[in-house]
């Protein structure tokens, strides 16, 4: 479901059902930012199904064009070696430098973090990439200005094991730097380059 503003101060508010067949609460189940907009749309990450015993799970991204009126699917999976019953927790992120998006999630039944990259002006994202393998959880994503180049861009995901930091647009990524224990690292990037990481 989506709330879509028509008029300045919200005064008038459109309700948009993206997909009557996904999971209650679908944005909340995964605690994930899920919205994206640029000049390019809409783009949406959801939990799109699951069982109750959490052996089953797939998400979904979708894109509007139009405002948020009609939606269209973007499915993303990982490699075909990482794939699982189970693939969750969504994450995305937009560098205005670049005008690339990221969209990613973890197949828990293979313990992968993957990734794939929308180059701008291209409508669909590039094969994703493993950006780590282990016990991930709760993975976020931010994107924004080198602190060392101002004409080059990084990518981090935060999540339960630390840190990954990609200065290649999402190509490779380093291997975790600690951020201490716990779930939902939330990586922000500053103006300057400098990274900040709410908990």
């Amino acid at each position: 479901m989506l709330f879509r503003s028509r008029s300045p101060g919200l005064t008038a508010v459109d309700i948009v059902i993206v997909d009557p067949d996904a999971t209650n609460y679908a944005t909340f189940q995964s605690h994930n930012q899920k919205l994206v907009s640029n000049e390019h749309g809409l783009f949406m990450a959801y939990l799109r199904a699951r069982n109750e015993p959490y052996t089953a799970q797939t998400w979904r991204l979708i894109r509007s064009i139009d405002g948020g009126r009609t939606w269209v699917s973007m499915d993303i999976r990982p490699p075909a070696a990482f794939q699982s019953r189970v693939e969750g927790d969504p994450m995305t992120c937009y560098d205005p430098l670049t005008g690339t998006l990221w969209a990613g999630a973890i197949s828990f039944g293979t313990g992968a973090m993957y990734v794939a990259r929308k180059n701008p002006g291209q409508d669909t994202f590039q094969p994703s990439v493993v950006a780590r393998v282990g016990s991930p959880d709760k993975g976020w994503m931010a994107a924004g200005r080198d602190p060392n180049d101002p004409n080059s861009t990084r990518v981090y995901i935060a999540y339960n094991e630390g840190l990954l930091i990609s200065t290649d647009l999402g190509d490779t990524w380093s291997s975790p730097r600690s951020l201490g224990q716990g779930l939902g690292f939330l990586p922000r990037v500053g103006p300057h380059g400098e990274l900040y990481v709410g908990y």
